[in-house]
């Protein structure tokens, strides 16, 4: 799926694959155990507050500290060192996950896994490094919002399996194992996208100096558009679980349907939507699609209401949002900005989704 037909004869497309690989296995991580979260939280007597801090709360707040830092640093040492730490980094929080006792100590792990898991604006830098064509560059950027859409519609169907069979603790064990197996992978996959030369010419000017405007601008987009992501996804299992009664392998096959729903819309449509729209008009579709799919759930807090929004125009606003963001940061970034830019952005949308089940 991630290269289509006709796409083969592209090289960047082959020395970007294990770049996708890498970012889906990151991701599978996260909503294989975000599946399961909610309940060995509540088997620990956590209040509600408790319970969405140690399900995203947490992760998504170190998540926006570490995805600024590891696009920073990338711009430095290279983006294939950035995303081995991070995978490393992530297989403890994991491993840890297991062993935990009380609420805190698990929300101490997943705050880990936040901080270490930057692989994603990394991953977008290497595609700007490397696809030099806007045409492609989009397309390429939604293979990467595939991967982690492919990753939520896997990661729940792999832990209500494991959760069935073994456990719940069980699918921390495989998540640690699928994401140290990955380094492995990357190690001696990944290629170093960031040249030799251009590390060297650039050390003194990373991290000198503002941002583009339009870093900022998108990154206020992408927060928004999560925030909204955010209010919409926390639903399901602090209030539609006891609304409708929905067990863990219930909770896990809407997630595997939304992601499902969200990986075809950006193989099928979102590249399409860029190229004819433009990323800035793309990118003002998107937040009124998500805008809509909320207010959709809220007017009518129904079953259908809700899963029709999350599958139709949620999952493709929030399928288009971060690949047409790119898209138009990429349009005025400099070289040696590329990582910098795309964790500012990373960062917001993961600022978006700490707080929002907090505010909302």
């Amino acid at each position: 799926l991630m290269l289509m037909p006709g796409m083969a004869d592209q090289g960047f497309q082959w020395l970007l694959l294990p770049a996708y690989i890498t970012v889906f296995v990151d991701f599978l991580g996260y909503s294989a155990t975000v599946v399961v979260l909610p309940y060995i939280s509540m088997e620990q007597n956590a209040t509600a507050f408790e319970v969405m801090s140690a399900t995203s709360g947490v992760f998504y707040a170190g998540q926006m500290i570490g995805s600024m830092f590891m696009g920073y640093v990338s711009d430095s040492i290279g983006r294939k060192p950035v995303v081995l730490l991070s995978l490393i980094g992530c297989c403890i929080s994991y491993a840890w996950c297991i062993f935990t006792k009380d609420i805190y100590e698990l929300m101490a792990a997943r705050l880990l896994g936040g901080i270490m898991g930057g692989t994603l604006p990394v991953v977008q830098a290497m595609v700007l490094d490397v696809v030099k064509d806007t045409a492609k560059r989009a397309e390429c950027l939604s293979r990467v919002n595939a991967s982690f859409g492919m990753a939520f519609a896997v990661g729940p169907a792999l832990a209500t399996i494991v959760e069935s069979s073994f456990g719940m603790r069980a699918v921390f064990v495989v998540t640690a194992l699928a994401t140290c197996l990955c380094a492995v992978f990357a190690a001696y996959l990944l290629r170093e996208t960031l040249e030799v030369p251009e590390k060297k010419a650039d050390l003194g000017e990373t991290g000198t100096g503002s941002l583009p405007v339009v870093v900022y601008i998108a990154a206020l987009a992408m927060f928004s558009t999560a925030y909204a992501f955010a209010a919409l996804t926390s639903a399901l299992p602090l209030f539609y679980v006891p609304l409708f009664n929905w067990t863990a392998r219930q909770l896990g096959t809407v997630a595997m349907v939304f992601g499902v729903s969200m990986a075809v819309h950006n193989i099928f449509f979102t590249k399409r939507i860029i190229h004819s729209l433009g990323p800035a008009l793309s990118s003002i579709v998107a937040s009124v699609l998500t805008g809509t799919a909320v207010a959709l759930s809220a007017v009518f807090p129904s079953r259908i209401a809700h899963l029709l929004g999350m599958f139709g125009p949620f999952a493709l606003g929030w399928a288009l949002q971060l690949p047409a963001l790119s898209q138009l940061i990429a349009q005025t970034l400099s070289v040696n900005r590329r990582g910098a830019a795309m964790g500012v952005l990373v960062g917001a949308l993961s600022l978006g989704r700490a707080i929002s089940p907090f505010t909302t």
